[in-house]
Formats: C-alpha cells, structure tokens, sequence
C-alpha cells in the first residue's frame, strides 16, 4: 500500500509539471550547460597544471585564466537560469495543487465535508501545501539537478580511473543507506507532526467560533488549557521531526568526509606506485572536488524530499476521496410541473443506528406541505433528500416521474431551492450575496426580488446600500435580516420546488410576519415543503404531516392539524414545537 501511495504521489508531481513542461526543458538544458562547464573546468584545471604552470608562460597563462573565468561566467548564468525556472515550476505546482484540492473538496459530499473539522482542511491547504512548496523548490532546483550532476562526474570519474570509482561506490554505500533510514523515518515524524498541526488549527478555529459561548459560559481558560495540551504534543512532535532533519546530513556529510579522506589516500597511493598519472590525479580530484558540492546539496535535501513524500501521501489521500458524481447515464430533469412521489425510501446512519423510513409519500404540484415533529425526528434529513444532499439507502424518489437518482445534479438543484434555519452568506456585499444564486442576474432582477423579499427595507439604511461589505457569515446584520437575503436569492433562482427548513424560528413576530408575506406571494403556483411549528408559516400550507423517529405517523389537512393543535388533542399534542 505504502508503494503505491508513493507512486500515485509522484504521478501526481508529474501531472501538474507536465502543464509547465517548456519551462522544465529550458531548466534541462540549463542544467546540460552547468555539468559542461564543470567538465570544462577539470578539463582547463588539468591544462593549467600540465602547459601553463610548468611552461612558466606569462602569455599563456594570462589567455587561459580569462578562459577560465569565462567557463565560470557561462556556470553561473546557467546556475541562475537551472534554478529560476525550477522554482517558478515549483511555485505554480503549489498554487495548482491547492485549487485542485478546494476543488474537490467542493465536489465532496455535504455530510462528509461536514463531518470534519474545516480547520483541518485549511490546515492541509496553507500549512501542507506551504512545505510541499518549499519541499518541491529544494526537490527540482537542488536535489534533482546535483542528482544529475553527480551521475555526470560520476560517469567522468569512472572514464579517468575506473578503480578509485570503484573505491568511491564502496565509500558511498553506508552514506545511502544513512539516507534511506532517515528518510522513512523523516516520512513518519512528518505525517505525525502535520496531522497534529491540522488538529491545532482545526481546534483554533472553534475557539475563535466559539468565543461567544465560551465568554457567556466563563470557559475561556478551558479551551486555553485543551488548546495548551495539543499545543504541547505538537511541540514534541514537530521537536522529533527537526530532529531528524538535524540528523540526516550531519551524518551523511560525516560519511562523506570519511570517504573522501579514503579516496585521497588511495589516490596518493597508486601514483606513488605508478598506477595513476599526474594528469589522471589532477582531473580525479578536480572532478571529485566539483562532486562534493552536488553530494552535500543531496545530503541536505535528502531530508526535504522524504519530507515532500509524506506531505504528498496526505494530498493524495484527499484527492482520492469520493466526490459527488452523476451517473453516466443521467438525464437533465425538465422543468415540469414539481410533483413528487417517494416510494418505499429509506435512509440509515450506521454511527448513530437512526433510521429515517420507509417514507411512502406523495406531494402533489403546487402543494404546500408543512412538516412538523419533535427534534430528531428526521425532518431536517427528509429536506436533503430532495436536492441529494443526503442519498437514501434504498426506495426511489420521483420528480414529475423522473427517478432524481437518474438526473443530474445541476438540474436537479436548479429545479430545488433550499432556505435553511441558519442561512450562510458569504464575503462580499450585500449584492454579491443576493447574486450568489444567479451570478449574471440584472440589477433590476435583483432589485425586484429584494423588494418582494423585503430587503430593500433595511438595505437603504445601510453605509453603502447594496454595495456594503457583510462581515464573515453577515455578523453585521440581524437574523431576520440574513433570513430575508437568504430567501431573496432563492427568489432569483425562480426554482420550481421550494424547501424550507423552519426559516422562521429565530425571528420576531414582525419579521416573521413579513417573511411569511413573501413566502405567500412567491410560492404561488410552486411546490413547497416546509418544515415549521410557526401559526404564520402553517397557515400557508395545504397538508401537514408528522414525523416521530424517522416515520410519518400523520397525514392530514393544514385546517384539521390547526384544529387540533387548538384543542390540544391528537397528533399535533405529540408534536411540540422543536427547538
């Protein structure tokens, strides 16, 4: 399993950089360039100390050391341009990597994006992708390169005396296998450390979400203290990791020194027994010399690529999970008439043993069904179904007779429109929000449905109007406020089934009243599932039905479930309004 997570990691590598794949061929051919110059340079290093030195020729030794310093010239400019275009490659690897893993992870299902903490997963985006940066830029301007570029004096090497190469792969032996110990150990320290830092953020995240609670509650040094003890297990996590950074090239550079030391003197000893000529000596150690820089540049980041294997195992396993997918077969659903059947449908949450069904049930075109129950009867669950939001276990749901499991999502979703007890708004204005559902809606489109809506009430009251910046989930604006701009851009959507999940329950009397208004006027001719113990809001429906541990215990007329509920007898007794 191990391997072929690595595989699939280093496939990964190679799918973002094909997409800058001139860049990393200029960057090859820059790199051909460096390793020319570095033979040129033992090429004119052996020159030196055979025609120039021993010549005593002033001319001559003048013509060659501006040689030389050419060489030298072309190194560096080819240096510069190896690593410019390396880490430019690496710099937009880490920027594609962390939208195509937003754009997963908005692909995923609901439940499962919600079941996980948010401050993990910007964890894995800002933190992880931050070291995969930095780790890729060392991987391709330094570790790949000096990789190559010890391969091509190796090779030089061997060509000038095939036994001291011999005796510098045995020195090398130990260093590689110091290299592969601490690389799997690096791997494991990483994904530990890094997985405490995505629980350190996540919990971070809650204390920020939390504040309020925690201050009315007096529990601020509570979560200081949970906040201080995972604080310290990262501490010691991330104090192990360093560690073995710190570890890995000290001891692979005392390796090196020892193997260099051995290669000296054995170099020194077979020209003393004439095995070796002074020409052959002088290229061997120049070349040697040009070697060392490559190895100790590898043992350094060494360390930095067995850190880029763990970090990219932790992408890959959130790129591979499930996303939501339509059927290869599926179908676009018509706008058709909303009428909805479900047979025999079922829904089970094996973490809790809840289950929801089976519901039989039929809403006719242009009904408006109210739904009502004690907390945890599955109402809330029973409203995701319709968009697929959550997928049922067994049963079949119709839309004007189109099974919705067959149709795509998009048109599913733009056929259904949910407003939710806590509507989110996001970043921006006031008219980005309300565009959110229809991005290319005219202003006078906008206008219209914020008036129907009765924003445009509270909206001229407001610094800039339609052009005020909402604070993070709209916290500048009242919960009656973010209910009417929640139900304005479902208006714009004009969806042909509207589902409302008690949209009312934390308003006043007043903005109830004025939502339920709204509601009346644009529901008309729409089918509308409405969950709600509200007078204002089961005053709108035709039918009610009464849910109780996942079951429909009740289907009657809105007119005899008020009655009674007015009497205080019967189902609507057993039904209190939830919280």
């Amino acid at each position: 399993m191990r391997g072929e997570r690595e595989t699939t990691a280093l496939g990964l590598v190679a799918q973002f950089l094909r997409r800058d794949l001139s860049a990393l061929l200029l960057a090859l051919a820059c790199l051909a360039v460096v390793v020319g110059c570095m033979f040129a340079l033992a090429a004119w290093a052996s020159t030196l100390m055979r025609e120039i030195i021993t010549a005593h020729s002033v001319s001559g030794l003048a013509l060659h050391l501006a040689i030389g310093v050419a060489i030298t010239l072309a190194l560096t400019a080819a240096t510069f341009g190896r690593d410019f275009l390396l880490v430019r490659s690496s710099t937009r690897f880490a920027s594609d990597l962390r939208m195509t893993m937003v754009a997963r992870q908005l692909r995923r299902p609901v439940a499962d994006v919600t079941s996980a903490p948010a401050g993990a997963f910007i964890s894995r985006i800002s933190n992880d992708i931050a070291l995969v940066h930095y780790a890729l830029v060392r991987g391709l301007a330094v570790f790949a390169p000096n990789v190559l570029t010890l391969g091509a004096l190796g090779t030089a090497l061997l060509l000038t005396s095939p036994v001291l190469t011999a005796v510098t792969a045995a020195l090398a032996a130990p260093m590689l296998a110091l290299i592969a110990y601490f690389g799997r150990r690096l791997q494991g320290t990483t994904r530990g450390s890094q997985q405490q830092l995505a629980n350190l953020t996540a919990l971070a995240a809650e204390c920020l979400d939390g504040a309020r609670e925690a201050k009315l509650f007096g529990r601020e040094g509570m979560l200081e203290s949970r906040f201080r003890e995972l604080s310290k297990t990262h501490l010691e996590l991330a104090l192990g990791e360093e560690r073995a950074v710190a570890l890995h090239p000290a001891a692979v550079t005392l390796g090196a020194v020892v193997g260099l030391a051995g290669l000296v003197f054995m170099s020194v000893w077979l020209r003393e027994r004439g095995a070796l000529s002074d020409d052959a000596l002088v290229r061997f150690l120049v070349l040697l010399g040009l070697a060392v820089g490559p190895m100790q540049e590898i043992a350094r980041s060494s360390s930095t690529v067995a850190r880029f294997i763990a970090l990219m195992r932790r992408c890959v396993e959130l790129l591979h999970a499930p996303v939501e997918e339509d059927s290869p077969t599926a179908v676009v659903l018509p706008r058709g008439q909303g009428r909805v059947t479900m047979h025999d449908v079922r829904v089970e949450y094996a973490q809790t043993g809840f289950t929801l069904g089976p519901l039989n049930l039929h809403i006719e075109s242009g009904e408006t069904l109210a739904i009502v129950g004690p907390s945890g009867a599955g109402k809330s669950t029973f409203i995701d179904l319709l968009p697929r939001l959550v997928l049922p276990a067994s049963g079949c749901i119709r839309i004007d007779g189109h099974d919705i499991s067959q149709v795509t999502r998009a048109s599913l979703r733009s056929f259904v429109a949910v407003v939710s007890q806590t509507p989110f708004l996001f970043s921006g204005t006031l008219l980005d929000n309300l565009r959110f559902s229809r991005p290319t809606a005219s202003r006078t489109d906008v206008m219209r449905v914020a008036r129907d809506a009765h924003v445009d009430e509270f909206a001229s009251r407001l610094p800039r109007g339609y052009e005020t910046e909402l604070q993070p989930h709209g916290g500048n604006l009242s919960v009656g406020q973010r209910q009417r701009i929640a139900l304005a851009r479902t208006m714009l959507a004009d969806p042909r089934m509207l589902l409302l999940d008690e949209p009312t329950s934390a308003l006043d009397a007043e903005s109830e009243q004025l939502l339920a208004a709204a509601l009346a006027r644009f529901s008309a001719g729409r089918t509308v599932v409405l969950i709600t113990h509200r007078q204002a809001l089961l005053a709108l429906a035709q039918r009610v039905i009464t849910m109780h541990a996942g079951r429909i215990v009740a289907d009657v007329s809105a007119a005899d479930y008020l009655a009674q509920r007015a009497a205080g007898s019967g189902v609507a007794e057993a039904t209190a309004p939830n919280a």
